[in-house]
């Protein structure tokens, strides 16, 4: 077989061998990659889009006007095409030539190989990542909670993990190449961390350690932990590449996990049933612990922009209002000012939207708010429970859960409430999502 890619397209195949180097994404502009196990070689499948359809001049392998799909391997001693049949993966061998089309020049394949591994090394990623569109969530499937992912584009629905227990509160790592999650499958909740196709399972936190939430640092490099003793919580960091442990904050105090700051130098938290009630932030790397507000005050997330902290605050009348202030608390907004809830509230990757859930007009619906609470616009409008709204990357579209009776749905929307799409139906209990 030969490939002719079109003259005005350039892209670099990446490969992988389990006994040479670690895995490795594609690093092709406009592309997009998945990985699988394919018994000895993992196989990357790669998307690149071309101007022509002709892309193959073998007739047995699929061609499309816009797109066309590659299975690129690396066995023992030779490279490996792999086409996507419709039933089954099968596994042909080709001629072992790259043709170049603006020159003829003909490449062998340990010469392709080699320009493959100089590329690797300019790209410097070491780990395969998962599509911007791919969501993944915990549900109950007939009692039994485990983790799953659906591929926004197919809508396909794959189960992540199996084991006895509850495996719950998924969340992608900034980098998107880790899965971080909660389970009890050894008795306590612990937090665990899976490739983001579900391979590699581990734990991360210690024995003997309960985890009620955790959060990742922007670099991906660690995570902070809120860990549980039996009449409060304190907070630690965890490298995840050594296991290493470190605490921020004292047993005897309870405390609840914010937000990191954007370049990952301060981690926010709250102070709960105390006589000093409020939000702090901590250096991880330092010593430096500073006051930024009084009162019972939680869930503290930065703007990614660095300029914004949004909480939630206890009202008088015991509601949860949606506080948005500057890092020094001196400018204080109250957004959507009612007597309901405002929770489960997100920034938008620009910083220029909050999104969030409110009751104001009689059941939990999705709205979004400028920082400087003038202009605030209502998503969705129904007689069920829309809630948990979620950003994509790019900031285009809101995931969010929307049912009743126990029962919730994964659904999409543009930013201003459009094009609103269901994204499942397994009638089932959906319990939390990241996209």
């Amino acid at each position: 077989m030969t490939i002719q890619p079109d003259p005005t397209s350039f892209a670099v195949m990446a490969f992988y061998n389990p006994k040479i180097i670690d895995r490795r994404s594609l690093c092709a502009p406009d592309a997009s990659i998945r990985t699988q196990d394919s018994q000895h070689v993992e196989i990357i499948e790669i998307t690149l889009p071309f101007e022509t359809c002709e892309n193959f001049t073998n007739s047995q392998w699929p061609s499309t006007t816009s797109i066309s799909s590659l299975l690129v391997g690396l066995d023992s001693h030779e490279l490996v095409i792999q086409s996507l049949c419709p039933a089954q993966y099968e596994m042909k061998r080709h001629f072992e030539k790259y043709r170049s089309l603006p020159t003829g020049k003909m490449f062998s394949v340990g010469s392709l190989l080699f320009a493959i591994t100089i590329a690797l090394a300019a790209c410097g990623n070491d780990k395969s990542t998962a599509p911007n569109d791919e969501v993944i969530f915990s549900a109950d499937q007939k009692g039994n909670i485990d983790i799953y992912k659906l591929r926004g584009i197919s809508g396909e629905i794959s189960r992540l993990t199996t084991a006895e227990g509850t495996d719950h509160s998924p969340a992608w790592s900034p980098k998107r190449d880790i899965i971080g999650f909660l389970t009890d499958r050894n008795g306590s909740n612990e937090l665990w961390l899976m490739d983001w196709n579900g391979e590699s399972k581990h734990q991360l936190s210690g024995p003997g350690k309960t985890i009620n939430a955790f959060r990742w640092a922007p670099n991906s490099e660690v995570i902070a932990v809120e860990i549980a003793e039996k009449r409060s919580s304190w907070i630690a960091v965890i490298n995840i590449e050594t296991g290493e442990l470190t605490p921020l904050t004292s047993i005897e105090e309870d405390v609840r996990v914010g937000g990191w700051s954007p370049d990952a130098q301060w981690l926010l938290y709250a102070i709960v049933n105390s006589d000093s009630d409020g939000l702090r932030k901590r250096n991880p790397n330092g010593v430096d612990e500073i006051t930024i507000t009084s009162g019972f005050h939680t869930d503290p997330i930065w703007s990614p922009d660095g300029r914004w902290i949004a909480f939630s605050r206890k009202s008088d009348q015991g509601t949860s209002d949606l506080i948005i202030t500057d890092n020094n608390a001196e400018n204080v907004l109250t957004v959507n000012p009612d007597a309901f809830d405002e929770t489960e509230f997100e920034w938008a990757p620009n910083s220029e939207h909050i999104v969030f859930s409110s009751e104001s007009s009689g059941n939990a619906e999705i709205y979004t708010a400028t920082p400087d609470g003038k202009v605030i616009k209502q998503l969705t409008s129904n007689r069920v429970t829309d809630t948990l709204p979620r950003w994509n990357s790019n900031g285009s579209s809101i995931l969010f859960l929307s049912g009743g009776n126990g029962t919730f749905d994964l659904y999409s929307m543009d930013e201003n409430g459009d094009q609103q799409k269901r994204m499942t139906s397994n009638s089932s209990r959906i319990i939390n999502a990241d996209w």
